[in-house]
């Protein structure tokens, strides 16, 4: 094989992959967590622990859930 074949090939490719991670993108939620949310419940603790309503979309709630244990919050 020779070097301008690998860099045609390597081009088909890199355009290839663009142009699924752009297809990707456009089809991708722009907005998980429903807006003019969170809304705290009033329900507190003295160590400053609250209680809030987070509303997110139907087909995004596992994925926020997980983003939420990550960050050292208790999802239900």
């Amino acid at each position: 094989m020779t070097p301008e074949w690998d860099e045609k090939a390597l081009k088909a490719a890199h355009k290839e992959i663009e142009t699924e991670i752009s297809n990707r993108k456009k089809h991708r939620m722009p907005v998980v967590i429903v807006p003019g949310n969170p809304l705290p419940l009033g329900v507190d603790d003295k160590e400053g622990n609250a209680v809030y309503r987070l509303v997110v979309y139907k087909e995004q709630a596992d994925d926020v859930v997980k983003a939420l244990r990550r960050k050292g919050f208790t999802s239900r």
